[in-house]
């Protein structure tokens, strides 16, 4: 008899038990589920540093556009997470991305673990810790060029109206000088054999530029060949140097001009 009402005891118990047990694992196992797909969704710096150089990578950085214009990762796209989410159409399913935010939004990990996959986009990552831990880790970026920044100051030679002139006059092989004003102010008139690289498109076409030339840059003021210079070292281009004064101290020379 002892033994039959244990018996039954037990039966009793787990029945009234068992929708809980059930539940907890159900539980458990959603959350190690999740567990294991934002870890998936993750890459490191380092792991990232690898990756961008392959083929088909493409980094998205999800942080303002004043953000990214200030300091960005290499070859990497602006986009607004809000026109990510709205409409990831332009995006290929094929391709592998990698979304970089500010570290605190949290917006690379919610697009790339929820909602991008929800529309049947499976090959989105972020980066784990946004740009500040990419930055943190001392991996390539590409500054905008501050005037004020010690470390953008480091980064730039210069040369005076004379000194370039004359290697012009020589017609010294070796210099490449570049006008990185609009097309529209370069056609009007600019230094003698001078070529137009506008500021805006450094990144997209700084492979352009002669291997092996001593670069020089100018602009109006000299405010955007400070920044040409300082995109370019970021680049890997370290034969640069900018025109003090730019085209406006050029001209109080009296030095020739292209009409």
């Amino acid at each position: 008899m002892l033994i039959g009402l244990l018996l039954i005891a037990a039966v009793l118990v787990f029945t009234f038990l068992r929708p809980y047990i059930f539940n907890r694992k159900k539980t458990d196992t959603a959350t190690t589920n999740e567990e294991i797909t934002s870890e998936k969704r993750k890459i490191a710096p380092e792991e990232m540093l690898k990756k961008i150089s392959e083929p088909g990578v493409i980094v998205i950085d999800l942080r303002s556009p004043e953000e990214f214009q200030r300091e960005h990762i290499i070859a990497s796209r602006n986009v607004i997470p809000e026109e990510l989410q709205k409409d990831p159409s332009s995006f290929q399913k094929t391709t592998f991305y990698i979304l970089v935010d500010n570290g605190s939004s949290g917006a690379g990990a919610a697009l790339s673990e929820k909602i991008l996959p929800e529309q049947g986009y499976e090959n989105f990552y972020h980066l784990d810790g946004g740009f500040p831990a990419w930055k943190g880790s001392f991996f390539p970026t590409i500054s905008d060029g501050d005037p004020q920044s010690f470390t953008d100051q480091s980064k730039v030679k210069f040369i005076k109206p004379e000194e370039l002139n004359q290697l012009i006059q020589n017609n010294d092989p070796t210099v490449y000088v570049v006008d990185v004003r609009k097309f529209e102010s370069f056609k009007n008139e600019h230094i003698k054999n001078a070529q137009n690289l506008f500021l805006d498109d450094i990144e997209k076409r700084y492979k352009d530029l002669p291997a092996g030339k001593k670069i020089v840059l100018y602009d109006n003021d000299g405010l955007w060949a400070f920044k040409a210079a300082v995109r370019l070292f970021d680049l890997g281009i370290m034969k640069v140097s900018a025109l003090s004064g730019g085209l406006e101290e050029w001209k109080t020379k009296n030095f020739e001009l292209t009409k």
